[in-house]
């Protein structure tokens, strides 16, 4: 069964056009199983507005499936967020009619009781996209520092938002691109309230760096990126010997 998690994960695969709303949403404090369904609602409203026949159909493929998975919670996101808020979207019933699975018309007859919705052209098969994720090591990257920096997890999506082009991917995301994204936020949060007189910020990018100068699946990338912490004028000032020691431990670690 798809779970929540797993859920994302599904739509991230088969509907890459949910992705940068996918990123949007998870820039909030909570993201759950309903809330990701609502960004599958979204974008299957959407296609239907634009009269988008070849994502409607991808959608309704996806619906189907879903609601096939047999998880209680994925099943009643389903019915809740897509199913009943049917009148939403005055196209969309005309693709239920055409193109609807049976467990999306049998949900809809029940709504409705209106069991008159007749089977499809069924099973369409869902073609295969490009993953669009980043490789595991970015992956890692990007968990660790979102665990240990909340502030700093607003920084990576908007990196990750940016990298979202045409092809909705975001497999050109390196480790070192979300080290870079959660660092340079922290720095400049950091210059800033040293400059309103509050230099405790430091302290937070220093813990950052140095747990990951402990961790030796991070520490390369701060070892990487030394001459830019040896010449960022905020830690020169607040943290100029814990930077030096810093140096010298990422020297030791990889000579």
């Amino acid at each position: 069964m798809i779970g929540c998690l797993g859920f994302r994960d599904f739509l991230w695969d088969v509907l890459p056009e949910a992705r940068d709303l996918i990123l949007q949403e998870e820039d909030g404090e909570y993201v759950g199983t309903y809330t990701y369904m609502s960004v599958f609602r979204h974008v299957l409203d959407d296609a239907a507005r634009r009269g988008d026949l070849v994502l409607v159909r991808r959608c309704l493929t996806i619906l189907e499936l879903l609601i096939a998975d047999g998880d209680h919670m994925v099943q009643s996101a389903a019915q809740i967020r897509v199913l009943d808020k049917d009148g939403l979207t005055t196209e969309l019933p005309f693709f239920y009619r055409a193109y609807a699975g049976p467990l999306t018309r049998r949900g809809l007859g029940y709504r409705d009781e209106d069991l008159t919705y007749l089977p499809p052209d069924w099973p369409v098969t869902l073609r295969p996209v490009p993953d669009g994720r980043p490789d595991v090591t970015a992956q890692v990257a990007r968990a660790w520092l979102c665990e240990w920096s909340a502030e700093a997890r607003a920084w990576i999506i908007d990196a990750e938002r940016a990298e979202l082009g045409p092809d909705l991917s975001l497999a050109g995301m390196t480790a070192d691109r979300y080290f870079a994204a959660a660092l340079h936020g922290l720095l400049d949060h950091a210059t800033e309230r040293a400059a309103a007189g509050d230099p405790d910020p430091v302290d937070d990018v220093m813990a950052l760096l140095t747990a990951m100068v402990a961790d030796p699946g991070l520490a390369g990338l701060v070892h990487d990126r030394r001459d830019e912490l040896a010449g960022c004028l905020v830690l020169q000032i607040y943290a100029g010997r814990r930077i030096s020691e810093l140096e010298r431990g990422t020297g030791n670690d990889h000579g």
